[in-house]
């Protein structure tokens, strides 16, 4: 078989993604919307460069370049650090975190930017 997720093991991860987000966003008293939680799962999803559902340090750096996220390397590695999980498969980000580490990175840069 491929090295590609079962379609099976897809539905749980978005259906896990689909409940961080929720929790999050009712944490911080903001109201849920199904575009943004679409938009994010495509980014994690094109991060995810062989479909293995998580992303390690070296989709993230290729990723987050293609994406044109303002990030030097060493920013990125850090981030890496910060998120990269050891459940599963070591050293790298489940969906889980990348929806956290997204909020974290969109609240600093909405503040930055005011």
């Amino acid at each position: 078989m491929g090295g590609g997720l079962v379609p099976r093991k897809v539905r749980e991860l978005k259906a896990q993604m689909i409940e961080k987000l929720i929790e999050s966003k009712e944490a911080k008293g903001e109201e849920f919307d199904e575009h943004e939680i679409k938009f994010i799962q495509k980014k994690f999803e094109a991060l995810d460069l062989n479909g293995d559902g998580y992303v390690d340090l070296h989709e993230l750096k290729a990723g987050l370049k293609h994406l044109n996220f303002a990030l030097d390397e060493r920013t990125i590695e850090r981030t890496f650090q910060e998120y990269v999980t050891g459940r599963g498969k070591p050293k790298a980000i489940t969906i889980d975190q990348f929806v956290e580490w997204w909020y974290k990175y969109q609240t600093r840069e909405r503040s930055s930017t005011k």
